[in-house]
């Protein structure tokens, strides 16, 4: 939460859970890709992440209370 350094991630296979405000305030992110291992994401997960603009997500993952932007291209595969 708050690392103003972070700027893309690629979250490993062996993650299966992203929790509430992991990342929030990341105002450095424009990139995350989230692996199909993952099966839930915490409320306001991506809060505050101002420059983010992708987000690739496995088919079916609720991101509703992710605290995306509008602005984010979600990528579902």
């Amino acid at each position: 939460e708050g690392c103003s350094g972070l700027t893309k991630i690629h979250i490993p296979d062996s993650v299966t859970s992203i929790g509430e405000q992991a990342f929030s305030g990341c105002k450095g992110l424009t990139e995350i890709h989230i692996p199909d291992s993952v099966t839930s994401i915490g409320e306001e997960a991506f809060s505050y992440c101002w420059k983010l603009t992708r987000i690739s997500i496995p088919k079916g993952l609720d991101i509703s209370n992710a605290g995306l932007g509008n602005d984010v291209e979600i990528i579902e595969r």
